[in-house]
Formats: structure tokens, sequence, C-alpha cells
């Protein structure tokens, strides 16, 4: 693996919108966890992820010039080392500088007008994912009470799914990370509204930052690049390149794009994709 260098000067060449504010001008910060692929920094106003070349888009990542065989671990990068914003440098010690001038900012995009085939679109990718059942089981029956407007425990929702299994993000929160995203892109933000506050509780108590910060993302309807193009398909009612899509879902995390899109189907299957126009 690609060790960098000393004293090496990197270019970012996209930020997500929620990482560039995470990492204003003028913070300071740290290294907060340090892996093969990337590594997060924490400063006072949020995470930001950092990592090489081929890092898809999403609202907490920095894309940048690091060749993909890049091994942070070996980069002579250190937990809790400082990191500090001066200008649109990121200096991050001991050696290691991110310019972060020119680089594009990444935004989740508006979602298509609702196609004729949604429905069919939703089984095949449904099939194609073949996400766990029991992920979505206390999710779907909360969807389907609140979807009629009646009264439902989100709380419920939160204490069955929050921390549940294994990873840097459990899968759990990953599925209602999925959910938050789907809820927000169909404008349906009472429902999101009433399922964040109790997730937000129990992912703070559970002290996994980074699952936190990714969750935080999700309630303002952001998320990897991949599950956001996976919504528009099936929304717009397309399903020429699922295939390919699919493949951007797998590639997030050991299983995360896979979970969090069970969140997704549930939701989809539950509140008609017309609300959002």
């Amino acid at each position: 693996m690609t060790e960098v260098a000393a004293a090496v000067a990197l270019r970012a060449t996209r930020i997500g919108g929620l990482a560039f504010d995470h990492l204003g001008a003028g913070l300071a910060g740290r290294v907060l966890a340090l892996f093969q692929q990337s590594f997060y920094v924490e400063t006072p106003r949020g995470l930001a992820c950092i990592g090489h070349r081929g890092m898809p888009a999403g609202p907490l990542n920095v894309t940048t010039s690091a060749p993909p065989t890049t091994d942070w671990r070996a980069s002579g990068l250190r937990l809790g080392a400082r990191v500090a914003r001066v200008d649109m440098r990121l200096r991050i010690a001991p050696d290691l500088t991110v310019d972060l001038e020119g680089a594009g900012i990444w935004q989740p995009p508006a979602p298509p007008p609702a196609g004729t085939g949604a429905a069919e679109t939703l089984a095949a990718y449904r099939h194609r994912l073949a996400p766990d059942p029991r992920m979505g089981r206390d999710l779907s029956a909360w969807l389907a009470v609140a979807a009629r407007g009646e009264a439902g425990s989100a709380d419920r929702v939160a204490a069955a799914l929050v921390g549940r299994g294994p990873g840097l993000t459990p899968a759990g929160d990953d599925v209602l990370a999925g959910a938050l995203v789907a809820l927000y892109t169909l404008r349906r933000r009472d429902l999101a509204g009433r399922l964040w506050p109790p997730v937000r509780r129990r992912s703070l108590r559970a002290g996994n930052p980074i699952s936190t910060a990714h969750l935080a993302a999700a309630a303002r309807g952001q998320a990897a690049a991949a599950i956001h193009l996976a919504i528009a398909r099936i929304i717009a009612g397309e399903v020429h390149d699922l295939e390919t899509v699919a493949a951007g879902i797998e590639a997030i995390g050991h299983s995360s794009g896979r979970d969090a899109m069970a969140g997704v189907l549930a939701v989809l299957s539950q509140i008609s994709t017309k609300s959002e126009q």
C-alpha cells in the first residue's frame, strides 16, 4: 500500500457541503479515527471524512488527490493529531496539508418527478438488494401507522434499531439513516421530525460519534451519492442502470449501503412517491 510521505500537500477535489461547513475557516480540531482508506476529523462544528481520489461523494466526505492505494494508517497520522484550517488549507499534524481551494462542493440532487413505473422499479431494487426483512420490521410497522396520521411510537423504532449490529456504523443505524433520507426526499419531514429526536437521543447515548454524524446528515436529507441515485431511480421508475446503481450501493462500507437501502425501501413501500412533488 502507498504511504503518504512526510510534509506532503494534497488537493481536495470534492467536498461534501456538510464537511465544508464542519471544516470552517479558523476552526481547530483533531483526528478522531484512522482507517486504511480514510480518516475522520472532528471540529466543534462536526465531522469530516477525508479519503483518496476514489472516495465517492457524500455529505461528510472530502475526496483528495491521494492515490487509491494510500494507507492512511501508515501515513504518519496519529489519533488525536491537531487539525487547523488556515485560509483555504487544512493543516494536519505533523506534516499533512490539504488544499481546499477550487474543490467542488457536493450537495444531494433534487429528486425527479414521479414516474409511472415506480412500483415495478421498487420491486426490482428490493429483489436485487434483498434487504434483511428483520431489520426493517419495526420501522415498517411504525411507518404504516404514522403515514395514516395515527399515533405511533418512534421511540420504539429507535430502541429496536439504534446500535443494532456490528460495524463502524451499526446496521440498525444505517437502516434509520436510509429511512430519514427517504422521508426527507419525499417531503415527509413531519415523519422525519418525529423519528429523528428519539434516534438522536439514543445515538448520543450509544457513544458512537461517527454513526451519530451520519445519522445527523441523514436527518438533513443527506447521504452517500449512491443512495440518492437509487432513490431518484425508484421515484422516476427507471430500472435501466439497476446493476450499476446497486454496485455503487454495495461499495458503501461492509454492508452499510445495503442496510441503508433497507430503510429507503421500507419508506418507499409505505409512502407514495407522489408526495415529493
